[in-house]
């Protein structure tokens, strides 16, 4: 059969719409946004503030929340320039990262960007190479087995993350 999509109900609606506020609740003025209210900026979870921006029909120059996705890719894209090249050390992680793997916030960049790129007007070759610095760290790092380490909660998860982020860009 042919695939048919399915109506959001009233409820989740609802829903949708509280989880959205609490989000743009918590995004800070630069468009940061940490792993709970009062938490430091986090890459991982600005960057999936972003795609939560995206899936409600948001673009850096339409839809409601405008602002808020422009202020969150810049946000995105000045935290992903200042990451550094190469592996990581186990050691001190953020909350994301201790449950992901180490590069948790590579992937979750990386897939933002792949998503807004061609949506970023004056900025695209900014995120173009941005995309690119990250696609290239998440290839350098990747073992030998395919995955992307064990050191976390759920390695599994990282490294489908990993190959999702290398599919998307």
């Amino acid at each position: 059969g042919t695939f048919q999509p399915v109506a959001i109900t009233p409820a989740g609606q609802k829903s949708i719409d509280k989880g959205m506020k609490w989000l743009l609740g918590a995004m800070r003025h630069d468009g940061k946004i940490g792993a709970d209210e009062n938490y430091p900026p986090d890459l991982s979870c600005t960057a999936m503030l972003g795609l939560a921006l995206l899936a409600e029909g948001n673009t850096p120059y339409g839809g409601p929340h405008a602002d808020e996705l422009r202020r969150v890719l810049d946000a995105v894209l000045s935290m992903a320039d200042a990451l550094p090249s190469g592996a990581r050390r186990p050691g001190r992680t953020t909350l994301v990262q201790h449950k992901i793997g180490l590069n948790a916030d590579r992937f979750l960049a990386a897939i933002f960007l792949s998503e807004i790129i061609g949506e970023t007007g004056e900025v695209d070759g900014d995120v173009r190479k941005t995309l690119e610095r990250l696609v290239q760290d998440i290839s350098a790092t990747q073992g030998a087995d395919g995955t992307w380490g064990d050191e976390s909660w759920a390695p599994v998860l990282g490294t489908v993350l990993g190959w999702e982020s290398l599919r998307n860009s």
